[in-house]
């Protein structure tokens, strides 16, 4: 499968050096069909987010697929295997988000997402991947995680 995104660009999910040395067509392999129908998903719940690009003042670059060999976040982190996203809200609330997410989990796996972050790490964005779980894991609850440095 080859899911494109109906609300995201390219440029919006992975990084410009990437999509240089790659193209346009490869650049879209780096990223999981799960982690962007789950985005597809938010998308359509809250409204208008942003992943990379302008949010707030900052402009964020490393929200979505990252280069295996950048700084930020953990070395194994699901970002560097496309299977992350840290997602940004114009009209709602992180809570909002988080509460929906954990009142909804059989919802949310069905969307393809398996993990978030937990918010008193990540305030102001929703971490969500579709990494693997432990196989004791419910199939149909979401695991909260905390970030690893």
């Amino acid at each position: 499968m080859s899911y494109r995104p109906q609300y995201f660009k390219l440029h919006e999910l992975v990084p410009a050096n990437v999509i240089k040395d790659l193209g346009s067509e490869l650049a879209w392999v780096t990223m999981d069909d799960r982690i962007l129908m789950g985005a597809d998903w938010l998308r359509d719940r809250f409204g208008e987010m942003v992943i990379n690009g302008k949010f707030g003042g900052i402009t964020f670059t490393e929200s979505g697929l990252r280069d295996p060999m950048t700084g930020t976040g953990s070395r194994y982190s699901q970002h560097k295997f496309g299977r992350g996203l840290d997602n940004k809200f114009k009209k709602v609330s992180v809570k909002e988000v988080y509460a929906y997410l954990i009142a909804n989990q059989p919802e949310a796996r069905a969307h393809g997402i398996t993990r978030i972050e937990n918010i008193t790490h990540t305030p102001t964005w929703i971490h969500i991947d579709c990494g693997a779980l432990p196989k004791s894991y419910p199939d149909n609850g979401i695991q909260v995680v905390t970030p690893r440095k």
